[in-house]
């Protein structure tokens, strides 16, 4: 019987730290970690905002060999999107909301069937010695599990984060993004004395 009564006192303290630690954690739980490559921001925002290659340096893709990805780009990248299915990732997606061309993109990501979707963002810094480039991620957590989850999951967020933005440095300076021009202008002088006057009546 005492021990039993041990038992329940030991649950009793478990449940109450469950519901109260949450309560002095914050709603939105943040992640964000930087790096600096050696190339513009012209040349890092196209292949981030198109998803482009995004399976030679994404942490998690890369730890799952049964995940399949699928990449939609759109032309000026909102509403581009990156999908994946895995045995161990299971699935998910995100989507291109908003961009500033060269220093911003702004996602939303979904894992599974979750309705509401945590929030990427990307920034692009020109430095002198090329880009400095921050990833950060933004979820609301839900009281109490929701937070729960993410006491411990922030850890891993970060450090997957960290390992990300090493492999993304790595691959894009190993292998950079052609620069792109545009083409060339010409500009073309039209004789006046071929020009033809056209004059219109009135309908009657």
């Amino acid at each position: 019987m005492k021990a039993l009564k041990i038992i329940l006192i030991i649950l009793g303290i478990l449940v109450a730290a469950m519901l109260i630690v949450p309560l002095f954690m914050p709603a939105t739980v943040e992640v964000n970690a930087e790096t600096e490559i050696t190339l513009s921001p012209s040349r890092i925002y196209p292949a981030i905002a198109s998803f482009d290659h995004r399976e030679e340096w994404d942490p998690w893709v890369k730890l799952d060999s049964t995940a399949e990805v699928t990449i939609q780009t759109v032309p000026g990248y909102v509403g581009s999107t990156y999908q994946w299915e895995g045995e161990m990732l299971g699935t998910g997606k995100m989507e291109v909301e908003s961009v500033v061309e060269n220093e911003y993109i702004k996602s939303s990501l979904w894992f599974g069937d979750t309705e509401t979707p945590a929030v990427i963002e990307w920034t692009f810094e020109a430095t002198e010695d090329g880009t400095r480039v921050v990833w950060s991620y933004a979820e609301e957590t839900a009281y109490p599990f929701g937070r729960l989850r993410m006491l411990v999951g922030k850890s891993f967020l970060k450090k997957s984060f960290v390992t990300g933005l090493e492999n993304l440095k790595s691959y894009l300076e190993e292998n950079p993004p052609p620069v792109s021009y545009p083409g060339a202008i010409s500009i073309e002088t039209k004789d006046p004395s071929k020009w033809q006057t056209i004059i219109a009546y009135p309908l009657k």
